[in-house]
């Protein structure tokens, strides 16, 4: 059963773990090998990423106590990071953790993310639309993703 907590300090190494494996394991069918190594690099900043990880304060996706996904809804709607572990794609955790962040950000009249060419059909079917879409250099290389919205009613 997958269960959603709030983000507590010191699970950052985990969240990280998922982040890297979603990449690599799930988007591989659509980006290069050259594109996910600089998208989700072995080796980070451990510091940096602990920083990051606290100041968006993720919701965080559980199956058995195992961390599995993570993703956050931001002040003003956005959604920066929304990652499921490669092996549990598929498997209902994204749909969980998405029905968690739409229920946090009911009251918002938009919500909205950058999300890959993987992703985009997953955030399609919880009501998003393409914006635009984007081509982005990380770490040097181009990649492809699409500014997508979801507009609430209540608001």
């Amino acid at each position: 059963m997958i269960r959603v907590d709030e983000f507590t300090p010191g699970i950052e190494p985990d969240l990280r773990e998922v982040f890297h494996s979603a990449i690599h394991h799930g988007c591989i069918r659509d980006y290069t090998a050259e594109q996910t190594a600089a998208w989700a690099p072995e080796h980070y900043d451990r510091e940096w990423w602990t920083l990051l990880l606290r100041r968006l304060r993720p919701f965080v996706a559980r199956d058995g106590g195992k961390i599995v996904g993570y993703g956050d809804l931001q002040e003003d709607g956005y959604i920066d990071h929304f990652y499921i572990h490669g092996e549990h794609q598929g498997k209902g955790v994204g749909n969980v953790l998405m029905g968690r962040i739409l229920g946090a950000g009911a009251a918002r009249e938009r919500l909205y993310s950058h999300v890959s060419r993987t992703a985009r059909p997953f955030f399609e079917s919880h009501g998003f639309s393409v914006v635009k879409c984007q081509d982005v250099q990380v770490r040097g290389v181009w990649m492809q993703n699409y500014l997508m919205e979801r507009r609430n009613k209540a608001g």
